[in-house]
């Protein structure tokens, strides 16, 4: 039994508190009881601890519920070194040891390709997960302002956040100066840390934004300075007019050895140290010649496009977003690769029309959290690209995509997780898949 209900009576305790054992843990930071048979998610616990619980939220299928009071801790469990652990969640695996956090951000992975993938243990290699550094590794940041930074917390407030241990350094001595600043219509900042620790810095408002110098921010290692009037609703931080208010219009970031001016919407990965470890694994997978055509999907700024260059006869990157294509068109001039083109527009629809991709031997996919469309795939599939290196950040959609490549003639070969987010509930993976 994982749920005693005689400790209503036999302790004395108040009648909604009630004692459970986690059965399993959640990559999210739940840990798995059960009440009555029906599952209970409880935030904090770990597998194997029993405590007593407050139900909070009760509905047909599940429920959620507060641990009150840890009655038998696992040796997994840490004291967390952030202090809004508990209220903000961001940090959600901030309770838990290193080592577990990897094994189990290692296990959904390979959970996911199993149940989702139709990619059994064993069927393919296995590296070991990589990690690295927990805390100061974010090179960009989102924040909100209401007289003060913080995040959209567990219970779906505002939630205010001092020093952010996942942010680097620079970027929490630069939050505190605007915020002894206070400017009038602040609604939140976005912020770009690079290698050198100079920032980009875009300032939100929805109508008026009272002045702000950026002179007087230089001195906290801002080179460039944005304002951006939100949209009435959003969907992403950076949603609304922007505007450039100081300095230069880019910021000049570092991987692998390559340089990129990126603008205020471009995309690169936040964790520098562990994004260079990947793609360098990426371009080993795709096993390219000399004399063989590679397409990188999703190229973003065309940082793995670009590693790939140096061992393929010609690279084509393809990017919706028209900025990320001009950032990407100027690395490669800066660094003299010439076997490399990019354009904007939507593979899943170049692909089928340009005659001179079908005789590509690799693809790198690297898509958002949603995954591959299905005419990308299919398209993939049509012209049978031999090798797809395939870089995720949602194991679910990761394994579905799988799934699908696996109906059409592809062989998941080689997996890779990467912990690019520590201390949360994401993976990247990278991984391989043939064409039989």
């Amino acid at each position: 039994m994982y749920y005693d209900s005689s400790i209503r009576k036999r302790d004395g305790m108040k009648m909604n508190r009630i004692r459970l054992t986690a059965e399993n843990e959640t990559i999210q930071g739940d840990g798995v009881c059960r009440l009555d048979g029906k599952v209970t998610f409880v935030w904090g616990m770990l597998a194997g601890e029993t405590g007593l619980c407050e139900l909070e939220k009760q509905d047909k299928k599940l429920n959620h519920a507060r641990l009150a009071e840890l009655e038998n801790a696992s040796d997994h469990r840490i004291s967390p070194a952030c202090p809004y652990h508990d209220v903000c969640g961001g940090c959600a695996l901030g309770h838990m040891t290193r080592e577990h956090e990897l094994a189990i951000k290692e296990q959904r992975v390979e959970e996911c390709l199993e149940r989702l993938g139709n990619a059994p243990r064993g069927s393919y290699r296995l590296d070991p997960i990589t990690g690295g550094e927990r805390e100061a590794y974010r090179g960009k940041v989102e924040v909100i302002y209401q007289n003060g930074f913080g995040y959209v917390g567990r219970n779906g407030k505002f939630c205010p956040v001092k020093n952010c241990l996942l942010m680097k350094p620079e970027t929490r001595r630069l939050l505190e100066a605007i915020e002894r600043m206070n400017p009038k219509g602040l609604r939140g900042a976005v912020v770009r840390t690079n290698y050198r620790g100079e920032s980009l810095l875009v300032l939100t408002h929805g109508g008026e934004l009272g002045r702000v110098n950026g002179e007087d921010l230089a001195e906290y290692g801002v080179t460039s300075l944005w304002m951006l009037k939100q949209k009435p609703r959003m969907t992403h931080a950076l949603d609304g007019v922007i505007t450039h208010l100081w300095g230069d219009t880019t910021i000049e970031e570092e991987i692998c050895g390559l340089t990129f001016q990126l603008s205020p919407k471009s995309f690169f990965q936040i964790n520098r140290d562990i994004a260079a470890k990947l793609y360098t694994r990426a371009v080993e997978l795709a096993k390219q010649k000399p004399h063989e055509t590679a397409i990188d999907a999703y190229c973003g700024v065309g940082a793995i496009g670009m590693l790939a260059a140096e061992g393929a006869g010609w690279v084509f990157g393809v990017e919706l977003i028209p900025d990320a294509v001009e950032d990407a068109k100027l690395a490669a001039k800066k660094h003299g690769i010439q076997n490399i083109n990019f354009v904007a527009g939507r593979c899943e629809v170049i692909l089928p029309r340009d005659e001179s991709l079908k005789n590509a031997s690799v693809i790198f996919l690297d898509p958002p959290r949603k995954g591959c469309g299905k005419e990308l795939l299919d398209a993939i599939a049509e012209v049978g690209i031999p090798r797809v290196v395939y870089v995720s950040c949602d194991p679910a959609t990761l394994a579905r995509d799988v799934a699908i490549m696996k109906e059409r003639g592809y062989n998941l070969t080689d997996v890779a997780p990467y912990d690019m987010f520590p201390q949360t509930g994401h993976v990247e993976t990278v991984c391989l898949l043939s064409k039989k």
